[in-house]
């Protein structure tokens, strides 16, 4: 390991709790979720719980290290499944994980001498509890499931001894880790964040990019009965059919004009005197 196994500080998360180990200290330190933050393995109130953890760490004095994250058997689903086609056990393992009551599963395949064994667990519980200890500074080695490590007492917490134990055979356990996505075949895929086997999270991708599409099907087809629509006819223009104006000279009656004889004008006498 990277790390010196004096300064590796080991987090067992249970239901309602967490416990804080380091071969440093004689004592667990724990810190016990309150109902209002933590309930049913669900998280919440995330940043009650990030400044619960920063408390915690403030209190207690600790400072940033190297983390192994073990998750208790209470937190744990698992299911053992017998050899068989391998088409047919990927169906058997959808169906155990679609039973488990939450949107972001995170889930491990063991091959075993005799068969397969699942365990899934809420990531977004352990996660959350993660992310809060590397935001102040810590940095995380493996995630791992109880049941996986062997004969080795859990139930009740952390001994000594096993914590001992847990850091000595670092190097298998780590393996185990569910920080490690597998491929559908259930090996171990190195240096890629994506987990295996998370159907809700499959099947809300799937409804998001059908959603995606209907939504582009709709807009090309509003698109296509714009270009269709009949544009209303333009007005025709009706030029004027200019006629011959007809130019009326009025008949005026002809009066005839009377033609008087020139009056006789008799010359007066002259008075001569």
């Amino acid at each position: 390991m990277a790390a010196s196994s004096n300064n590796i500080a080991i987090i067992y998360i249970d239901k309602s709790r967490f416990d804080y180990y380091s071969l440093g200290s004689p004592t667990a330190l724990s810190l016990i979720f309150p109902l209002d933050t933590v309930k049913d393995l669900e998280i919440i109130n995330p940043p009650s719980l990030n400044t619960q953890i920063k408390s915690f760490m403030d209190q207690n004095k600790i400072t940033p290290t190297p983390l192994i994250i073990i998750l208790s058997e209470n937190i744990i689903f698992s299911e053992d499944f017998p050899q068989g086609q391998v088409e047919q056990q990927k169906t058997e393992i959808q169906k155990f994980l679609d039973t488990i009551p939450f949107e972001k599963v995170n889930s491990k395949v063991f091959k075993l001498e005799k068969g397969t064994k699942v365990v899934a667990t809420n990531q977004e519980y352990y996660d959350t509890i993660q992310k809060a200890f590397e935001k102040l500074g810590s940095i995380t080695l493996a995630v791992i499931p109880a049941l996986v490590l062997g004969n080795i007492n859990t139930q009740n917490g952390l001994d000594t001894p096993t914590l001992q134990s847990i850091i000595e055979k670092f190097e298998l356990f780590k393996q185990y880790s569910l920080l490690i996505p597998q491929n559908s075949s259930g090996k171990n895929q190195e240096g890629k964040t994506s987990s295996l086997l998370s159907p809700k999270n499959l099947r809300l991708t799937i409804l998001l990019a059908l959603f995606l599409i209907l939504i582009l099907i709709l807009f090309a087809l509003v698109f296509l009965t714009l270009l269709k629509k009949p544009q209303p006819p333009k007005p025709s223009v009706v030029s004027p059919t200019l006629s011959p104006v007809q130019t009326l000279n009025p008949t005026l009656p002809i009066v005839p004009f009377e033609t008087k004889p020139p009056s006789t004008t008799s010359a007066l006498p002259l008075n001569t005197p």
